[in-house]
């Protein structure tokens, strides 16, 4: 899973900690700029990307998530399923 950053870091590392939250899994969470996966995309072997911010979507990606911060329960449902798949 890739979480999508901006320079501020805040919002990224409540997110990650709601993630966490969400299952008992074992999760391989990475953090890569906006800019980053504009130009180059998510990293190999990625099976969702979630933002908290808005973004442009590029032509391919693994699941693509835009969410707001607390987690809606909807998202943390969806987020769970698609991590225990």
């Amino acid at each position: 899973m890739v979480i999508l950053t901006n320079s501020e870091g805040g919002k990224e590392k409540t997110l990650e900690l709601q993630i966490r939250e969400l299952t008992l899994l074992p999760l391989n969470i990475k953090f890569q700029s906006l800019a980053e996966f504009q130009v180059r995309g998510a990293p190999k072997n990625t099976v969702l990307v979630i933002s908290p911010f808005s973004l442009p979507l590029p032509l391919f990606s693994p699941p693509l998530m835009l969410v707001r911060l607390p987690l809606a329960q909807s998202q943390q449902e969806r987020i769970r399923q698609l991590l225990e798949a």
